[in-house]
């Protein structure tokens, strides 16, 4: 690839970063946000598993200390170099269930949207390893409510929200008592329903059929990222659970 190449290619990365944006609400609730930021400034080192473009290191970026060490991992090529443009961080192509890191490295770790996606007693086993004790542990995933019937299944022939996951868990309950069970206890959570961003899911279709400048520009105005956070519709029977979950010395 020519450096001419290799320079379009990343403009146009870019511009489909502005794109997507980079709002914290497309990870964190604001909630679990303010409870974890004072975390955040403290901290030393922090892992975000599985941190797709880098959305979330680019809003923690704005918190932490100059010192802070802000550690990427994700198992995409691709996401990893969009992830480079977007934050000031350390990216690494890995996978979540086996990471490269030595024990009790890191003082957070936030998994948002992953442990549906894999194995999750290897998931929670390996992040307690590399956490140090009294570390924090930001998970968010899923939560199916009762009678929610959508096209995909899992084994069991129970509603999956996406063929790509794995399991979905049926209570809050459920998800803070399989923590629990790697020996972390609760700080903070908070449970609503899942909504998706009509204008985003709209401007994501049409930008794909008609990529353009001017679909650029307009996704990317104040009045348009507004309505990304505003207007939006609920998944029927379906919640979004975030748990932010301390690590404690097990005797």
């Amino acid at each position: 690839m020519s450096l001419w190449q290799r320079f379009l290619s990343k403009r146009n990365d870019y511009r489909n970063l502005l794109f997507f944006g980079k709002e914290l609400n497309l990870v964190l609730s604001r909630s679990i946000w303010n409870f974890i930021s004072p975390l955040v400034k403290s901290a030393a080192v922090i892992l975000d598993v599985g941190c797709g473009t880098g959305t979330l290191i680019y809003n923690i970026g704005k918190q932490m200390k100059p010192n802070t060490i802000a550690v990427g991992l994700e198992m995409q090529r691709r996401r990893c170099e969009m992830a480079l443009l977007r934050a000031q961080g350390e990216f690494i192509r890995g996978d979540a269930l086996h990471t490269p890191f030595a024990n009790e490295t890191f003082n957070i770790v936030f998994s948002t949207m992953v442990i549906e996606h894999v194995d999750d007693e290897t998931l929670l086993r390996e992040v307690s390893r590399v956490l140090k004790d009294g570390g924090f542990l930001v998970l968010t995933t899923v939560v199916r409510g009762e009678e929610a019937n959508y096209f995909y299944k899992d084994e069991e022939g129970r509603s999956l929200l996406a063929s790509d996951h794995i399991r979905e868990y049926d209570s809050g309950q459920e998800v803070l008592q399989l923590i629990k069970s790697y020996g972390f206890v609760t700080r903070a959570s908070v449970i609503y329903p899942f909504k998706l961003s009509l204008p985003t899911a709209f401007l994501s279709i049409l930008y794909r059929l008609f990529p353009n400048k001017i679909l650029e520009i307009l996704a990317i105005t104040d009045f348009v990222s507004t309505l990304r956070t505003k207007l939006t519709i609920s998944v029927p029977r379906y919640f979004i659970v975030e748990v932010v979950m301390q690590k404690i010395h097990l005797t």
